[in-house]
């Protein structure tokens, strides 16, 4: 906060030091012969608006013009000078903000002065100087009411224009409230059916809701909806009690759930037709033949009992696979499958291999010797070598011997 408050936009006459100027040589003895033009004397005015603009302005003292500077008290070392309201070279009153003044001085120690608040006058007035504004602001404040005056204060309501709540007013509210609540003891709240027993109308108000919709119904009173007063036709009751869409077919003697668990097959009348024969299968003699050790023995035996009828019968499947794979010419011997020759125990994979040798692959035939060589798909080495004699009638190639 400033140090002080002065109205703005007039002239004013404001303190230039905050504390007494001293002899810059000793710090102690209080300079009380400082004059607008005393040597070296050089004073600055800083300062702030509203809006953060910060300034700072030499001001030169004068003694019969705008700026004249003045001693209040004699020899106390205080000084002050003048700001005019408009008119002044350099400074003005004319804005609102905090200001104050620094200077330095020959044979004086540098000083600042008080930090000053320029503002409105009303608001001064309202907050300081304690006239008739600040009286009803207090007034208005504390609870005691607007004093009144010349200068009233007025409230405008949106929904309403210019409505001065002063004394007449008020005292016109109060009536007309008095009388809308029956002089103040009530009485004109008699026909509202909130009122004082408002916890046994609401109670009251609630059961008759309950009643208008039917939901007493539900559990605390008789309802005859198979009769004279059936639900609404597509309310949530008709879906679910009846299959017909236009209308409302429920019966309560046999479509209730108790009239349904007593309907064969779904409910306890079974017991009356059914139920004779599956007593006659669930004995409690046929049951005891389910008990676990009676069921595992019996599995058991069954197991053993069938793979004794597999093998006296030769169908186990250790029995019959090779026998199916013999007559089926699938012996893992292929010498069995091919006959007499040279070819013993091949599998059936290298066999197929050999036939494809004989069939696509190279042979040569060396005519000086009679030498024959089969050669493996790449022509890189023997898969298998012979001879051929001829005697000029016949020429025979005889068996291969597979390398």
């Amino acid at each position: 906060m400033p140090d002080l408050f002065v109205d703005v936009d007039v002239a004013v006459i404001v303190p230039v030091n905050i504390m007494p100027l001293l002899d810059n040589a000793d710090f102690v003895t209080i300079e009380t012969a400082v004059v607008y033009n005393s040597a070296g004397l050089a004073l600055t005015w800083n300062f702030v608006t509203c809006a953060g603009v910060v300034t700072g302005t030499a001001v030169t003292p004068t003694t019969a013009g705008v700026y004249d500077w003045s001693e209040p008290i004699a020899d106390k070392g205080m000084y002050a000078i003048e700001i005019p309201a408009s008119g002044g070279v350099s400074i003005n009153n004319n804005t609102e903000g905090v200001g104050w003044f620094t200077g330095v001085a020959t044979g004086v120690l540098p000083w600042r002065g008080p930090t000053i608040g320029f503002r409105r006058a009303a608001l001064n007035d309202l907050l300081i100087e304690g006239s008739t504004a600040s009286t009803n602001l207090e007034d208005f404040l504390d609870g005691t009411g607007y004093a009144g005056g010349t200068a009233k204060l007025n409230v405008n309501v949106a929904s309403q224009d210019n409505i001065d709540f002063g004394a007449t007013q008020k005292a016109s509210i109060e009536t007309a409230c008095d009388a809308s609540l029956g002089g103040g003891t009530g009485t004109a709240l008699t026909s509202i059916p909130w009122n004082v027993a408002w916890d046994a109308e609401v109670q009251s108000e609630v059961d008759d809701a309950l009643v208008a919709q039917r939901l007493d119904e539900l559990l605390n009173a008789d309802s005859d909806i198979d009769g004279v007063a059936p639900p609404t036709v597509g309310s949530v009751f008709h879906e679910l009690l009846t299959k017909t869409a236009g209308s409302f077919t429920y019966d309560q003697s046999t479509d209730s759930l108790e009239a349904i668990r007593d309907t064969a097959p779904l409910g306890t009348a079974m017991r009356g037709t059914d139920s004779a024969a599956l007593a006659s299968v669930c004995t409690e003699a046929r049951l005891a033949e389910l008990d676990a050790a009676n069921l595992i023995t019996d599995v058991a035996n069954v197991k053993t009992d069938t793979a004794a009828i597999l093998v006296d019968t030769g169908t186990t499947l250790d029995g019959r696979l090779p026998a199916a794979l013999i007559s089926g010419k699938m012996d893992s011997n292929m010498r069995a499958a091919t006959g007499t020759g040279a070819i013993t125990s091949l599998t059936y994979e290298l066999l197929i291999e050999r036939i494809y040798e004989m069939i696509n692959n190279k042979m040569n035939v060396t005519d000086s010797s009679g030498v024959v060589a089969l050669r493996n798909i790449g022509n890189t080495a023997n898969v298998a070598t012979g001879s051929v004699a001829d005697d000029s009638t016949t020429t025979v190639r005889n068996e291969l011997t597979w390398v």
